[in-house]
């Protein structure tokens, strides 16, 4: 059983347990439930195995940029957006680089727009874990990065230098 499943599960057992009475007690405090971006977070799809999809990775990445898109428009989901920093850690290693370029590699134009930031700071997230020789070898990251580095967003351009080891 993965983690997302067990905590469903464990979510379940408190809810039906605050419906039940069980534990009821004076001092009990009641059963705090998880905001919606962190159930978001929970469900999205596995960038491995998916078969309803394709291409896992792909709806991978479209389902986080609907997250950050509502992020963008809600200040109360922006507030959580570490959650979504945190489901970086999702994709398995094959699956890093093909997310990070489904993520940071949009319209140089969107760099400027907190949707855009949003984005190039998950795709930053993604590519600070796998290493810079083996960014080296990625000509599709490397021509990201390079982007980054010129784009007219002073965020952008410093999550692009982050990584001048890689890309010269």
């Amino acid at each position: 059983m993965n983690h997302e499943h067990l905590q469903v599960n464990l979510l379940g057992i408190q809810v039906r347990n605050a419906r039940d009475g069980v534990g009821e007690h004076l001092d009990r405090q009641p059963v705090v439930l998880p905001s919606w971006l962190e159930l978001q977070v929970t469900i999205l799809p596995s960038t491995k195995v998916n078969p309803f999809v394709e291409e896992p990775d792909k709806e991978f990445a479209l389902r986080v940029l609907q997250l950050v898109e509502r992020c963008e428009a809600g200040p109360t989901l922006l507030a959580e957006f570490k959650l979504l920093e945190g489901a970086m850690k999702i994709p398995a290693r094959l699956e890093i680089l093909p997310c990070a370029l489904l993520l940071g590699d949009g319209p140089i134009h969107e760099h400027t727009s907190l949707y855009g930031t949003l984005r190039i700071q998950l795709a930053q997230t993604l590519v600070s874990r796998v290493d810079s020789a083996e960014l080296e070898l990625n000509d599709e990251v490397k021509a990201v990065l390079r982007k980054w580095k010129a784009s007219p967003s002073e965020y952008v351009r410093g999550a692009g230098w982050r990584f001048d080891d890689a890309v010269p």
